[in-house]
């Protein structure tokens, strides 16, 4: 176990149950060719009794990802040599505006040598309403107080066009419960998974 996940889990309390919680979360507007830009950064995590193989099988149901995360709509999957071709259709909505991205991710996954995985991803085309996507899981596997477990870490960055002014505070109060929610998504199918017979 490295440092850092030695660290989370002391900071955890121990235990390997812990709720997702929030480690960054950033939005931010940038200006490009006079078009401001809404940056939203973030990464989430959390530590689990379940393997780092059946928190991988979850994450890679790419098709069930319309049944597992509140904003994605339609999730289509091409493989493309090592890589998973996955163009999704997702509507964020917060209070009553809504706004529909549609985009493809080339995703790579890494087994690992400690038994853990990494899966990575990266912009492969977007319809304009979304740029600069990049991100990925990783899954760790974990020994503490002699209980075998998988540190789960979700990292994301993408940018949205601003639609009004001051949309970067009021995204900045919901994007990290929305971080939590992806992890809480991903452990809740994979703990259901484990305990059908």
């Amino acid at each position: 176990m490295n440092w850092a996940a030695a660290l989370t889990l002391l900071m955890l309390g121990g235990g390997l149950s812990a709720e997702p919680r929030v480690v960054d979360s950033h939005v931010f507007n940038t200006v490009v060719a006079g078009k401001t830009w809404m940056t939203l950064s973030g990464t989430a995590e959390a530590t689990t009794d379940l393997g780092p193989d059946r928190l991988l099988d979850v994450i890679t149901d790419w098709t069930a990802y319309p049944r597992l995360f509140r904003t994605v709509r339609t999730a289509d999957v091409v493989t493309d040599g090592d890589a998973v071709l996955l163009s999704e259709t997702n509507v964020v909505t917060v209070f009553a505006f809504s706004v529909t991205n549609k985009f493809t991710l080339r995703v790579v996954v890494h087994r690992l040598d400690s038994g853990g995985a990494a899966v990575r991803w990266t912009q492969e085309r977007t319809d304009g309403t979304i740029d600069n996507m990049q991100g990925g899981w990783d899954l760790e596997p974990v020994t503490f107080g002699g209980k075998p477990g998988t540190l789960i870490r979700y990292r994301t960055v993408s940018s949205v066009p601003q639609a009004v002014p001051g949309q970067d505070a009021l995204v900045g109060l919901f994007f990290p419960g929305e971080l939590k929610q992806i992890v809480a998504s991903v452990l809740a199918e994979a703990r259901l998974k484990k305990e059908k017979p």
